[in-house]
């Protein structure tokens, strides 16, 4: 029975090991997805500032209603896409 129980004692700690190097491993992969996200979402901002490009969103009320809706009478299981332009800048 002793044996048993150091046995079920081991596997336990060896569990627990495992889920905190898991845990650890899913903090870095979300550091580095962020970090990437930061990296990108600055390389299109200087795309688009060094070629006069707007790349975002006007969006009116009707618009907002209109996406509100759309998410209203869409399943949860499925996403909402919105297609967008790029568009120069008229200055």
């Amino acid at each position: 029975m002793a044996r048993k129980s150091t046995s079920i004692a081991a596997k336990r700690k060896a569990a627990i090991k495992e889920l905190e190097e898991l845990e650890a491993l899913a903090i870095t992969a979300g550091e580095n997805e962020k970090k990437l996200l930061d990296e990108t979402s600055g390389k299109i901002d200087e795309i688009c500032k060094t070629n006069d490009l707007f790349c975002g969103a006007v969006l009116t009320r009707k618009d907002i209603l209109a996406i509100l809706d759309m998410a209203f009478k869409t399943p949860e299981t499925e996403s909402i896409t919105l297609k967008y332009q790029l568009y120069f800048n008229e200055t």
